[in-house]
């Protein structure tokens, strides 16, 4: 009886063991079979995400902004007024919203660089009072502009820009009586001699607890949960302003007391460049003729309106083809191109309109933010690299200064 016992427990302990092995060799194979199938499988690309949403993004914001400044200049009644600024309004925070998404994408992966151009102060601070000077006056604001220098930088104006609209389209959200004012000084490090440009951003808004303020700059985080509901956003603004801050040798801090507004100082680290010049904008080209190459046909319309007053023709053109047939067969003074053609590959097309009208400028309009890919634009020939969704101040600018510096 013990016998048979023992012979059953060593058989049950046998197949057990046999079991298991079986279930090893299954595990082991379904695991390999598993790694061979995530090898297959195409590789999340995030950079490539990021390309990708960014011009599938921006060019439609380019016509529903274009097409509604369009039709803000017609004439409309009160209401169909109200409709259309409303529009405007929606279209120009879902900018924001998809530059500060994507930017937040781009720090993860790679960072964002950050450029060495020459710019003019004023022109800047010129540009930050026309953007949101009529927006503090329908608030019954003021805003005010005092600045103690002025000159020729070295430095990412664009990067500076940005951070600015941030901190003053936060002052003016948050501020319902009073003012806001943007104070710009300069000191110079004492080791280097480089200029460190301060600027103060103050208003007299609801102002900041000292509990909110720890929670300021961690992204996709607003000052208390009460704010995020009646204001909105991403909570990113203040997260990608002081990296940037921070990329150009600087930093940004927040001072505040509940009730008492918000002082921002920005400060960065920037060279004066005394051998340029920076030529203020114009707004006439002299009734130059211009090349827009663009799949999208309401961006055509968008560019004429733009271009205007300016006594610029523009000649719209969705196939790359056809434009090169165009510009060998015609006398254009300027270009402006997309790089997602249809047709051809953006950076063939440059290539070749180079090659057919060599001293023609040619400016790129795009919704690609990758720097790879402005760098290769410049390269081949580009004189500029305007992205969408790009405004009439902006293109007006960037196509002034295309021909100002072929006749100069």
């Amino acid at each position: 009886m013990n016998l048979w016992i023992v012979l059953g427990i060593d058989v049950i302990a046998g197949a057990l063991i046999v079991a298991w092995i079986i279930r090893r060799q299954l595990h082991s194979r379904d695991l390999q079979a598993l790694k061979t199938q995530k090898a297959a499988r195409p590789r999340f690309d995030a950079d490539r995400l990021v390309m990708v949403m960014s011009h599938e993004l921006r060019t439609p914001l380019t016509s529903i902004i274009g097409a509604g400044e369009a039709l803000k200049e017609s004439v409309l009644d009160p209401k169909q007024f109200s409709y259309v600024e409303s529009s405007l309004n929606a279209a120009r925070m879902m900018k924001v919203l998809v530059d500060e998404i994507l930017d937040y994408g781009r720090i993860q992966q790679n960072g964002i660089p950050i450029e060495q151009k020459s710019f003019s102060l004023e022109h800047l601070l010129r540009e930050v009072e026309s953007v949101f000077g009529h927006r503090a006056e329908t608030k019954g604001l003021v805003l005010k502009t005092l600045a103690t220098t002025d000159g020729i930088f070295l430095g990412d104006e664009l990067r500076i820009k940005q951070i600015l609209f941030n901190l003053i389209s936060n002052a003016i959200k948050f501020t319902h009586v009073g003012s806001i004012e943007l104070s710009v000084f300069e000191r110079t490090k004492s080791l280097t001699g480089e200029s460190v440009l301060e600027f103060h951003v103050r208003d007299t808004g609801i102002g900041i607890s000292p509990e909110d303020q720890k929670r300021l700059f961690a992204p996709f985080t607003q000052a208390n949960e009460s704010i995020e509901r009646r204001f909105g956003g991403t909570g990113l603004g203040l997260y990608i302003s002081r990296y940037l801050a921070q990329k150009m040798g600087g930093d940004l801090v927040i001072e505040s007391r509940l009730g008492d507004g918000v002082l921002a100082k920005l400060h960065v680290v920037l060279a004066r460049d005394s051998r340029s010049r920076v030529r203020a904008p114009t707004t006439q080209t002299g009734g130059q003729c211009i090349l827009y190459v663009d799949d999208s046909t309401d961006l055509h319309e968008i560019m004429a309106l733009y271009l205007r007053d300016t006594g610029a023709t523009v000649v719209g053109e969705s196939r790359a083809g056809m434009a090169l047939k165009r510009l060998a067969e015609t006398r254009f003074d300027l270009v402006l191109c997309d790089l997602g053609l249809g047709d051809m590959d953006g950076f063939s097309f440059i290539e070749a309109a180079k090659t057919i009208a060599p001293t023609t400028p040619l400016i790129v309009v795009s919704g690609h933010t990758d720097p790879s890919w402005i760098a290769r634009a410049k390269n081949l020939g580009a004189v500029e690299y305007v992205l969408k969704p790009f405004s009439r101040k902006g293109i007006v600018r960037s196509v002034s200064q295309a021909m100002s510096s072929k006749t100069s």
